[in-house]
């Protein structure tokens, strides 16, 4: 197991949270690192394999591009664990 301390650094991450919910197969993590300059903003990202690491890099990269554009928010970045090429059925409620 990945130790969840081992990003942390005098500028965060403030947040890595990993939602799943299995009856409709989610499975993702939000990183949120740093919000001093204001709400996180950033994207999302679809992949079959990803890990914390990366979405904290992704998240730390937002933090960084928003303070050099000089935008009052701070950094964060969705990942969604799917196969992004997959036109899978969808599930009818």
């Amino acid at each position: 197991m990945e130790d969840a301390f081992c990003f942390a650094d005098e500028i965060d991450p403030l947040k890595l949270v990993h939602p799943h919910r299995a009856a409709v197969g989610l499975k993702a993590i939000f990183a949120i690192d740093n919000v001093a300059c204001g709400p996180a903003i950033g994207g999302v990202r679809m992949a079959s394999d990803v890990s914390n690491e990366q979405a904290f890099r992704l998240a730390r990269a937002m933090t960084f591009k928003n303070v050099a554009a000089g935008l009052p928010h701070g950094g964060g970045k969705s990942v969604i664990f799917a196969d992004p090429r997959c036109r899978c059925a969808r599930r009818s409620g």
